[in-house]
């Protein structure tokens, strides 16, 4: 039997790909920290200076918010990026695509694919 996981890879993944005009994204990541002190400013506390660009599949899709008597839409992408390509992914870091810097809201491992949901940053 043949593995999910291959398929998505060898032939899903190359296609979508390819018919988005091969899109790639620009992973920064938090290469050291200065300070371990839970309570001191973001500002301080991180330093983004490790980058990786990876080809990717993106999503564009309205995302409905309701709070209280407050409907809104907000923009929501979603990066497929195969796990080979960027093995350790975290919420701390950061995407730049299109000249536009993202952060993560949600990160999920599908079959050998990121999931990741981000919002302008």
């Amino acid at each position: 039997m043949i593995n999910l996981r291959n398929i998505i890879e060898k032939t899903i993944f190359p296609k979508l790909h390819a018919i988005e005009e091969s899109p790639t994204v620009t992973i920064i990541s938090m290469s050291t920290q200065n300070t371990s002190n839970p309570f001191s400013s973001v500002e301080q506390n991180e330093n983004y200076d490790t980058d990786l660009t990876v080809p990717c599949i993106f999503s564009e899709e309205p995302e409905v918010i309701s709070a209280g008597n407050n409907i809104t839409t907000q923009k929501v992408i979603y990066f497929y990026i195969k796990v080979t390509d960027a093995p350790d992914l975290n919420m701390r870091d950061r995407f730049v695509f299109k000249d536009v810097r993202y952060k993560p809201v949600d990160l999920q491992d599908l079959f050998g694919l990121w999931k990741v949901k981000v919002l302008k940053s």
